[in-house]
């Protein structure tokens, strides 16, 4: 049996989502385009913040911050089965884009956020490619507009 996922209202989430069998199909350009693409029109349709995000060759991951909790699995059901249509579409292929199921944590301190926003960040380093040839992480994203959530309370000491 499957954990319910945790919707909170008015915080931001961690969100990933694999490549079904470890395939690389978002090494290619025009698939990271056609995903920030489809992940703008998400965006503009449900009024979702963008705070961070990063594209690997088989991973995406997301710090988003959606109006309400409840509304999470409506968007990520949303951006992942439109991708998924348009991909298999457009390179003339059938099945599953996706792995699994997306993975979400609620981020409710500002420790969070701040770690994995700066994890997010430094995708490229992770992937060895210079930061200046790096068109798909939040750092370089023109079309994305970061900022520091207002929900995030500064942690205990």
């Amino acid at each position: 049996m499957r954990t319910q996922r945790q919707l909170l209202d008015g915080v931001s989430y961690h969100v990933s989502a694999r490549v079904n069998r470890g395939e690389q199909y978002l090494c290619m350009p025009y698939a990271r385009d056609l995903f920030l693409d489809t992940l703008e029109e998400c965006r503009l349709r449900f009024g979702f913040v963008l705070d961070a995000c990063a594209l690997r060759d088989d991973l995406v991951e997301l710090i988003i911050s959606p109006l309400h909790g409840a509304d999470l699995p409506a968007i990520m059901r949303w951006l992942l089965g439109t991708f998924g249509s348009r991909f298999n579409r457009r390179f003339a292929v059938k099945g599953h884009v996706w792995a699994d199921r997306y993975r979400s944590t609620p981020l409710t301190t500002l420790s969070d956020y701040l770690t994995l926003r700066a994890r997010i960040s430094k995708a490229p380093l992770y992937a060895r490619i210079a930061a200046s040839e790096w068109q798909w992480a939040s750092g370089t994203l023109h079309r994305t507009q970061i900022r520091k959530p207002s929900h995030c309370q500064t942690p205990r000491v």
